[in-house]
């Protein structure tokens, strides 16, 4: 008699992903105010206007947003983000993980 074993395509999608990460380490949202997804195009401006690198906002709220920059390792801590619409912020880096960067406006 032969076992039946699971294959990758038997299983379940929603199994085979893996779960979202919390925010905090206890996994309390420890975000002021609420985000929206946005996919805005917006560019990085820095070193007194001179230098940018382009970057995609990926959510947004009043008090920061996710960006996901052109170039992570050469967004500076400190920069102005210009959306193609909308107010450009004035922004500090917080985090970084991979491709992405969050900011809070300043």
């Amino acid at each position: 008699m032969e076992l039946a074993t699971a294959t990758p395509a038997a299983v379940p999608f929603a199994l085979r992903m893996a779960p979202a990460a919390p925010d905090a380490a206890d996994g309390a949202e420890r975000r002021i105010a609420p985000r929206r997804r946005v996919l805005k195009n917006a560019l990085i401006v820095f070193n007194s206007r001179n230098c940018t690198h382009r970057c995609v906002i990926l959510n947004m709220s009043e008090t920061g947003a996710q960006l996901k920059p052109q170039d992570v390792f050469g967004c500076p801590k400190e920069f102005v983000l210009k959306p193609s619409l909308g107010q450009e912020r004035d922004c500090e880096v917080v985090w970084r993980r991979g491709e992405l960067v969050g900011v809070r406006y300043i």
